[in-house]
């Protein structure tokens, strides 16, 4: 159960990086452009995402993903 008053070291309130990053960086092995999260907690828009996603779903009147996961694609894609 997510609470937001559990705080991890780069400030998310939750462990949802930690516990999947290993899992992506594993399935995505073969892809020459995939940052891996593991490690990166701190500086990966993906595990930034995820936080965002933990935090702030409930509340996006389209769902789950959206509008958040477009906002940081275009964030990456600017960067």
């Amino acid at each position: 159960m997510h609470t937001k008053s559990r705080v991890n070291r780069n400030n998310c309130p939750c462990r949802a990086p930690e516990s999947v990053g290993a899992v992506v960086d594993k399935q995505n092995a073969g892809d020459k452009l995939y940052k891996p999260m593991a490690g990166n907690f701190g500086t990966s828009a993906a595990c930034k995402a995820v936080c965002e996603l933990v935090s702030r779903g409930m509340e996006q009147p389209s769902g789950y993903t959206e509008p958040l996961l477009p906002a940081w694609r275009l964030k990456v894609k600017a960067a």
